[in-house]
């Protein structure tokens, strides 16, 4: 508590985005009056409250950061103002983001907004080979398999109550992974692991190539080295906007991390009644920040681009890491 009063007394100078976080910590330990303190002074400068809808907003240059707000916002009013954690979680239901702050948000109004409120448990049973196995589904979870390629090829849901759904995934190579889908010429994916600063390491991932749509989409994935863990994206925002293409990447579980590129041709965005035009070159780079762990020798698995429309993709380099107390030796493999 005296270490977030110290940080509080500095905070004047500090953006929207860490003040709001340094609200929900006040929350989290249990000084409401800090909290509530924080929060209403910034809603009072950027909330946005839609009477008509029963939404509230904190809003930001952009839609993405307006979000990125909002979300980090519930975190505090689910703790400390219940009737705005409502507004908070309607207009992030109708304006949703996978980005951490997001989920996070939606995360914490589920565990201390619906906590008290009782509801009916499920079953959902699913077979693996001649294996059967029933769950219990709790509220607002849904069960998670992480399988071998073998176990994921027999995988079958059984029965499943309604409003039940679950989430099947296995492990591989990613050439295990994308055999029999199509290599693409026109988008190249470039992966590196450098140096950054005080024993940490900056992943760099780099998409470009050319288009002839006024606009696509391409998923984007990576997977952080066994040996170490991921601490932040670089630029402490998951999103990055460069030549005709944004693209954002966010931990999703574990080692793996997942995101998008956006590419736009954006004298021609406005022209929704055409998909074609001429070909134009886009790039765009993310980057991250990960720290060695576990002493040894990893593979750094490659970055993976994928156009889930045509099923084309295309991977980064592949690397081996050998960390030590001292600087990495990273190589590709």
């Amino acid at each position: 508590l005296d270490m977030l009063y110290s940080v509080a007394g500095a905070a004047g100078d500090y953006p929207t985005d860490a003040k709001l976080y340094l609200a929900s910590a006040f929350a989290a330990i249990g000084d409401w009056q800090a909290a509530n303190a924080i929060y209403s002074a910034i809603r009072s400068e950027i909330g946005a409250e839609d009477s008509e809808y029963g939404t509230l907003k904190f809003a930001g240059k952009g839609d993405d950061e307006t979000i990125r707000l909002t979300s980090i916002a519930m975190l505090t009013a689910c703790r400390c103002n219940r009737s705005d954690a409502e507004m908070l979680a309607r207009y992030l239901t109708e304006n949703r983001s996978d980005t951490q702050p997001c989920v996070g948000a939606m995360t914490a109004f589920i565990r201390y907004y619906l906590s008290d409120a009782t509801y009916e448990e499920k079953t959902l049973i699913y077979r693996i080979g001649e294996t059967e196995t029933a769950v219990t589904v709790k509220p607002f979870s849904y069960p998670s398999v992480t399988l071998l390629k073998s176990e994921y090829d027999s995988f079958t849901i059984v029965s499943a109550e309604p409003g039940i759904s679950a989430v099947a995934s296995y492990c591989a190579p990613a050439e295990d992974v994308l055999a029999g889908r199509d290599l693409t010429g026109r988008i190249t994916v470039r992966k590196t692991i450098e140096p950054y600063r005080d024993g940490l390491y900056r992943v760099s991932i780099t998409v470009s190539g050319t288009s002839t749509r006024i606009w696509e989409y391409l998923d984007l994935s990576d997977t952080i080295p066994s040996g170490a863990r991921y601490v932040s994206s670089l630029y402490g925002s998951y999103y990055s906007y460069d030549n005709n293409a944004s693209a954002y990447l966010g931990l999703e579980a574990g080692q793996r991390l997942r995101g998008g590129v956006y590419i736009c041709d954006w004298d021609l965005r406005g022209d929704w009644d055409k998909t074609e035009c001429p070909e134009y070159y886009f790039s765009t780079e993310v980057s991250y920040l990960i720290r060695g762990a576990v002493k040894g020798e990893f593979i750094a698995e490659p970055a993976i681009v994928r156009n889930l429309g045509t099923d084309v993709y295309t991977v980064s380099e592949r690397y081996t890491v050998r960390m030590s107390d001292d600087e990495w030796v990273i190589s590709i493999k």
